[in-house]
């Protein structure tokens, strides 16, 4: 095993049909394509997480389908992700796609603040532009299952998928999967419970839970959760990628696709034909739907960005830019006091029942510029976000967006003396 992979498994808790073992006991196993070709994936376990996001006065609540695979077929597919990754930079490169597809990838050692940066910074040095933000509705619910697997011959240069790559994109294509919430009712057992134990079930209980068991019939749509789907989801844009990069940078603009939410940079002259051949290409790509509710429009001159003739401000990767600075989104710092503020009220009530001071050392390390220090326990905390964010983009101010975090909290939290008053 070459020194490259080293750091490409991952052992995670979580519990599943199968037991938890660590790579070692596998490592033979996934690197041999016979065995993979014979392979028996299990179904995949789904359920709805909750995103909580605050918009125009109120929190509501987004749900996003998760299917998450078993411990040896998260490996395998770990494995399979890695070398498509390699397949897909090496295409990246020597189409000249390499830098607009920017998430998922292993050799571009960029986050979204780096990638916010550069696009701020490209929009500050021109002098007129237009700027088109916009995304995909269900994006991998929709991927179409023949021109993925076009794209993947295309990126793996091969004719034909070998009998094991063909193996690994059957099992995320037409996947199974068993929801939770069943599987739970069937044990009689909380959530919380299922998640606890080593498997999640026996051989037996599989068997019967066998009647629970959903299928993809569809030609379209992939699992959002394995860790492969990330690689495919650019793999199945590279024509749509090629075509709008050639294009847009014919016109020296700029084009960036984090995933399903894109932005286009162009000189404002070029505005009607960009929007046609936005629309084209949308319109041409198996699968493809744009959301148009989200979609955005803007202009940049003098060092403002303008919506419908009005000052307004570009919302991109989770930052606000106005023309000239950029700003955590608005509604991302609310959320983060709003979260802290239902977890403050919460240790009220514990504080108040048993009349002490509970769970503050917890919270202040959650919350607070205590908790801002990475060590190898303490991963830090928004606020450690907040400085690294501070730092990359030359924004002091960003800093000032929670500096008054502490007295916010302060004032909220009940207080009590050794004596319990």
């Amino acid at each position: 095993m070459r020194h490259t992979y080293c750091n490409i498994f991952k052992y995670k808790k979580y519990s599943h049909f199968d037991s938890k073992k660590d790579i070692k006991h596998w490592l033979a196993y996934i690197k041999e394509p016979k065995k993979i070709c014979s392979h028996g994936f299990y179904p995949f376990i789904h359920f709805t997480m909750k995103k909580y996001t605050y918009r125009n006065g109120e929190t509501r609540t987004k749900p996003r389908e998760i299917c998450y695979s078993s411990h040896i077929d998260r490996y395998i597919y770990e494995y399979y992700n890695y070398l498509l990754n390699e397949s897909y930079n090496s295409y990246a490169k020597s189409n000249g796609i390499n830098k607009c597809a920017v998430a998922y990838r292993n050799n571009l050692h960029q986050n979204n603040i780096t990638i916010a940066k550069e696009v701020f910074n490209f929009i500050k040095s021109g002098d007129k532009y237009f700027i088109l933000i916009s995304d995909f509705t269900g994006y991998f619910d929709k991927i179409d299952h023949k021109n993925l697997k076009k794209n993947l011959e295309i990126v793996l240069n091969v004719d034909r998928l070998s009998n094991d790559w063909y193996k690994v994109f059957k099992s995320v294509t037409k996947y199974s999967y068993i929801d939770l919430d069943n599987i739970a009712e069937f044990k009689k057992m909380s959530l919380r419970e299922v998640r606890k134990g080593n498997r999640i079930a026996n051989v037996v209980e599989l068997h019967e839970l066998k009647k629970h068991l959903r299928k993809n019939k569809n030609v379209f749509g992939i699992p959002q959760g394995s860790s492969i789907s990330s690689t495919l989801s650019n793999v199945n844009l590279i024509d749509y990628d090629k075509e709008l990069n050639n294009y847009v940078t014919a016109k020296n603009g700029l084009y960036r696709r984090y995933c399903d939410d894109l932005i286009v940079i162009i000189p404002e002259v070029f505005e009607k034909e960009l929007l046609d051949k936005f629309q084209y290409l949308n319109s041409n790509t198996p699968g493809l739907e744009v959301n148009d509710d989200k979609m955005q429009m803007f202009y940049y001159s003098n060092h403002r960005v303008y919506h419908n003739n009005e000052y307004s401000k570009i919302k991109y990767l989770g930052f606000e830019f106005n023309g000239s600075d950029v700003r955590i989104k608005e509604r991302t710092v609310t959320c983060f006091y709003l979260k802290a503020y239902r977890l403050i009220n919460g240790i009220n009530k514990i504080s108040e029942r048993h009349k002490r001071n509970a769970y503050r050392r917890q919270f202040y390390k959650t919350f607070t510029h205590l908790g801002m220090k990475k060590t190898k326990k303490n991963r830090g905390n928004f606020l450690t976000y907040v400085d690294k964010c501070s730092h990359i983009l030359s924004e002091p101010d960003i800093k000032k967006q929670l500096s008054h975090h502490w007295n916010r909290f302060s004032k909220r939290l009940v207080k009590f003396t050794k004596d319990g008053t």
